[in-house]
């Protein structure tokens, strides 16, 4: 597992938050993925990957739509563009 991807585990790991992590190593990348629920009943992943000792994490989040109707995903992505 690269550097940062090994940190983010540690921290995830000793969080008191309620969620899931796991961890994936190709040789190639390593990722570690947090998965978690809400109350409105979505469920949400977001995985951080890294291809070498650099300190580059890329994150990726899934689900995260899911629960938006067409106003509130119009606001969210005039916010993160």
């Amino acid at each position: 597992m690269f550097d940062m991807t090994k940190k983010i585990y540690k921290a995830l790991s000793e969080s008191k938050a309620e969620f899931k992590v796991f961890t994936d190593d190709d040789g190639e990348q390593s990722s570690v993925w947090l998965q978690f629920g809400t109350k409105n009943g979505s469920s949400y992943r977001i995985r951080f990957i890294s291809r070498d000792n650099d300190n580059d994490v890329a994150v990726r989040v899934y689900g995260l739509f899911q629960s938006m109707n067409q106003k509130e995903m119009k606001y969210f992505l005039s916010l993160i563009t």
